[in-house]
């Protein structure tokens, strides 16, 4: 399994802003401009939460080879180029709150020493560690959905059933595709 929990999905992988348009998709600006945001979401989940975001690693390991997973990835989703990879899952939140999970798969040849090192010690989350080093950041090929799972609602202690928000795109720094990232909102904010 790719994903540390259960995950399928509800309706089709879309543009936010089409997803977002649907009739019960009744969200606040913030949680929404999380979910279209193309930018680092880190800043927004900042500024959202009113505060630095923590990061906790629940896995992180190097292969070869990526996994091929058609529920998370698109065509347009793919990651060229020989080399290992970097499969990591991570919970971002506030405080005591885990406000959103990450599952990221980056190539390892290419970043920095810096950022490298970074992302071993898994405590900072990906959106600010290329803007330290003066690189831009931004989110290609960006799409939106609902899915389900019962044992993060279980984990989380959450009502269920309950659909959850994610988000799949292409990060990019400087205009280099670096990774694929997929992102599960487990609540609203």
């Amino acid at each position: 399994m790719l994903l540390p929990f259960d995950f399928r999905l509800r309706e089709a992988w879309d543009d936010p802003v089409i997803a977002l348009k649907r009739g019960d998709a009744v969200l606040t600006e913030l949680f929404r401009g999380a979910l279209t945001s193309t930018a680092s979401l880190t800043r927004v989940l900042e500024e959202s939460w009113g505060g630095p975001v923590r990061v906790r690693l629940e896995r992180q390991r190097v292969q070869e080879e990526l996994p091929e997973d058609g529920l998370l990835w698109g065509e347009c989703h793919h990651l060229s180029g020989p080399g290992r990879f970097l499969l990591r899952d991570a919970w971002l939140g506030h405080g005591e709150t885990e406000g959103m999970f990450a599952h990221s798969e980056m190539r390892v040849e290419g970043l920095s020493p810096a950022v490298l090192s970074e992302v071993n010690r898994g405590q900072s989350p990906l959106g600010l560690l290329f803007p330290e080093e003066g690189k831009r950041v931004r989110r290609l090929a960006l799409q939106v959905t609902r899915g389900d799972s019962v044992q993060l609602t279980t984990r989380l202690g959450l009502p269920g059933p309950c659909p959850f928000w994610c988000r799949r795109s292409l990060f990019c720094v400087d205009e280099t595709v670096v990774a694929r990232i997929f992102e599960l909102f487990p609540r609203e904010w």
